[in-house]
């Protein structure tokens, strides 16, 4: 994993954010920014806690799995995303197969154009948008 500092993180974080909030009939691909906002704010909220400047030897194990993020930070449960993400069956000629994904998973979910359905795509949004308010309370 690249060698990111607490200053470019909480940049990344206030960029996405300013994106995602100018943003008007949101889409999954604006979804997909706030998503990322998310996790480059809490990895920038694991860094300042921490009194580290970079994130050496953070984070490898950690992927996109905002849960675990949060965990590390001993959020709140109400803050964390559903574990299981619902999406539509896929249909075969032979079998039909049902889709489901975890949070760290939400990101291709909207990177590739799927829908989620349980929850929704606008519940997921939400969430983040709380977790969002968290971090800029924890990064003021």
């Amino acid at each position: 994993m690249i060698v990111f500092t607490l200053r470019e993180l909480q940049r990344a974080w206030r960029q996405a954010n300013s994106a995602f909030d100018g943003c008007t009939n949101k889409t999954n691909a604006h979804r997909l920014l706030l998503f990322y906002a998310v996790e480059t704010g809490l990895k920038a909220v694991i860094l300042k806690r921490n009194s580290k400047q970079d994130s050496e030897g953070m984070f490898a194990d950690t992927l996109h799995d905002l849960n675990k993020l949060l965990k590390d930070l001993y959020a709140g449960a109400n803050l964390h995303l559903p574990k299981d993400i619902r999406l539509d069956e896929l249909t075969h000629p032979i079998s039909s197969k049902q889709r489901n994904a975890i949070c760290g998973d939400l990101n291709q979910i909207w990177r590739y154009g799927a829908v989620a359905r349980n929850p929704t795509d606008e519940e997921l949004e939400a969430k983040l948008s709380a977790i969002n308010e968290w971090i800029r309370g924890e990064l003021s």
